[in-house]
């Protein structure tokens, strides 16, 4: 009988990921696991292999290890120099996160209250929002503090707003619109959140404002982390008043513009003012 082949369908970037994909390896950083150690259970994961406590010597003394497909019930034996090229091919889960992919738009709080969280690549955040969300992020980023992990959470995933999406009034977010006063409010609600939904959140922010960023260079240079350590909502405020000659009322609407659309207005003023400088 003809061997059949089995085809290791593991994933080679944070996007290819499918939803239970990120749930485990999330919770598997919600743990603190070993780095190595994690690579091993989350190829076993995303290759659906069990393994056998079973292995043979080739004439060449290789080790080879068995392993049981488990969604076609095959058993493979994987050579030790197979098994660690797999492992290189995951280092990606141990590098920074370039999910964009929003996997989990909603969650419920102890199955009753849902919060609802931004689009893919964090589209419908405003420029506003995100220049607090970054706030939060550099916090806990430079601290460790888990507070500035639930804020950020927060932010992100907030009580609906009580507009369907089939009404003429829905413009796209499920959410309450964004207050930087009262957003705090429902800490507790995100505290209630399993550990992993919350490193997921992280994650996925991480994600999504570095593709941003990469498609503006301009604008991340502008406002890069320096020694100075000043906040990211001082800087942010001082480019765009910077850029808009202290004009309030163009400082406000770019403060309310989507995100997307508000960095690629800032990049190109900030080009156009580096090309003005030149001359």
């Amino acid at each position: 009988m003809q061997n059949k082949v089995i085809d290791l369908k593991i994933p080679t970037s944070w996007n290819q990921c499918t939803a239970a994909q990120i749930r485990f390896l999330c919770r598997l950083i919600a743990a603190g696991l070993n780095p190595w150690y994690m690579r091993q259970k989350v190829f076993m994961q995303f290759g659906c292999l069990k393994a056998i406590n079973h292995r043979y010597l080739d004439d060449n003394g290789t080790p080879y290890y068995l392993f049981k497909h488990l969604p076609t019930k095959q058993f493979c034996y994987i050579s030790l120099p197979d098994y660690s090229f797999y492992l290189r091919q995951i280092d990606w889960t141990q590098r920074e996160s370039e999910l964009s992919e929003q996997l989990f738009p909603s969650i419920k709080v102890l199955g009753m209250i849902k919060l609802y969280g931004p689009s893919k690549k964090i589209f419908n955040l405003t420029y506003g929002e995100f220049v607090h969300a970054e706030s939060c992020f550099n916090r806990y980023v430079h601290t460790k503090k888990a507070e500035a992990l639930i804020d950020l959470c927060a932010l992100l995933y907030r009580p609906g707003s009580g507009i369907s999406p089939l009404s003429d009034e829905y413009k796209g977010d499920r959410r309450k619109d964004f207050n930087e006063y009262t957003y705090t409010r429902h800490r507790w609600m995100i505290k209630l959140l399993p550990a992993w939904f919350v490193v997921y959140a992280f994650l996925y922010y991480t994600g999504s404002r570095e593709a941003m960023y990469a498609a503006h260079q301009h604008l991340k240079e502008s406002v890069s982390i320096g020694e100075d350590r000043s906040s990211d909502l001082d800087k942010h405020r001082r480019l765009v008043n910077s850029l808009n000659q202290g004009d309030i009322t163009k400082n406000q609407l770019i403060w309310q513009t989507p995100v997307w659309d508000a960095f690629a207005m800032i990049d190109r003023m900030i080009e156009q003012h580096k090309q003005i400088t030149r001359k």
